[in-house]
């Protein structure tokens, strides 16, 4: 007959056993898709966005603005952001390898692009997730990394451009991706936290209006809160 105390000693032991197996298990098995997302997003959590305006200049241009039901709808002038002169810092308290560059995206109030005829929101050339992308170190598997060591500091010219949308001063935003890379592979796009930038104007400014405006705004919101700007000669 087999005795009580050894018959618990034997139990104790087979879960020990089992419990080792479920912990190796656990440990090694495949992550599911929704792991990795959440360790993804866990990750890309650890990381901050700051951004300084050191310089900004302005011109002016025409947009339509719609007044709403019983009013006119028509052209009005407003300021729109010419060049602009961006600071901005990523850091992370942990290492984050990521599976393609990042990318990044500054947002004028009131965003509306398809008002212009364009599908994309972002202002401003050359493209500033490839500014901030040429800055982050290199991981060890070779994938493009922002390392807790080597914080990305970068300062970036930019200018309206030819094609991409113009915005009125004002509270615009920056818009931060990023792809990391958890078990080997993309776990898929983790957006950062929006960050607030603010574009100074100062309503005496005279600007100088431009012909070829592709406002992407609510252009009556604009006009209300900023005023009409007074306009010089204007710029073929």
């Amino acid at each position: 007959m087999t005795r009580p105390g050894r018959r618990l000693v034997a139990v104790a032991v087979v879960a020990v056993a089992v419990a080792t197996v479920l912990a190796t298990w656990t440990l090694t098995r495949p992550r599911s898709p929704e792991e990795r997302f959440a360790a993804a997003r866990e990750l890309a959590s650890r990381i901050t966005v700051t951004a300084v305006v050191e310089d900004s200049s302005l011109l002016g241009g025409r947009a339509i603005a719609d007044f709403g039901v019983g009013n006119e709808v028509r052209l009005v002038r407003v300021r729109i952001v010419d060049r602009l002169r961006l600071s901005v810092r990523l850091a992370s308290d942990v290492d984050v390898e990521l599976a393609t560059a990042l990318t990044a995206c500054l947002v004028g109030p009131y965003s509306a692009p398809d008002d212009a005829g364009l599908s994309v929101p972002c202002w401003g050339e050359p493209d500033f997730g490839g500014a901030l992308a040429t800055r982050l170190s290199t991981g060890a598997t070779g994938h493009p990394a922002l390392l807790t060591a080597r914080p990305v500091d970068v300062t970036v010219e930019l200018s309206r451009g030819d094609a991409r949308c113009d915005y009125a001063p004002g509270r615009w935003r920056l818009e931060v991706s990023v792809e990391p890379i958890v078990d080997g592979a993309s776990a898929g796009e983790i957006d950062l936290p929006t960050v607030d930038v603010a574009i100074p104007f100062s309503p005496d400014d005279v600007v100088i209006e431009v012909r070829d405006s592709r406002y992407c705004g609510l252009a009556e919101t604009i006009f209300k809160e900023q005023g009409e700007p007074a306009t010089a000669t204007p710029r073929p």
